[in-house]
């Protein structure tokens, strides 16, 4: 999709951060589902972040893609605090143990794009 521009921060203290622009959220909470790529040498590696309903924000790994699955009640939450530096985050058990954080934010300098 073009005009996609999702920025995905990781952390070697194992964290995500992905920051969105209002119009993102605008499409997000449109139902429409954000996709990026990047290319590697040996490949590519993606990331999307799209509506689900659920009650926690949930991530995923498949086909190298990182999936951020994000409730309905955070993008209304992030929509009605606009603009706001401090988004949301929470921590999520891994399955060998260990937390990740992941935070949503948008972009409040969504201009300098």
């Amino acid at each position: 999709m073009g005009g996609i521009a999702v920025n995905l921060q990781l952390s070697k203290n194992n964290s995500l951060r992905f920051r969105i622009s209002k119009t993102e959220l605008e499409l997000l909470q449109s139902g429409q589902k954000l996709v990026e790529e990047l290319s590697l040498p040996n490949g590519k590696i993606g990331f999307s972040v799209e509506i689900f309903e659920q009650e926690k924000i949930s991530v995923s790994n498949r086909e190298n893609v990182v999936e951020l699955f994000v409730p309905q009640k955070i993008l209304k939450f992030l929509s009605d605090n606009f603009p706001s530096k401090s988004g949301v985050e929470q921590e999520i058990e891994m399955s060998g143990g260990g937390k990740l954080l992941v935070k949503l934010e948008v972009d409040v300098f969504q201009k300098r794009r």
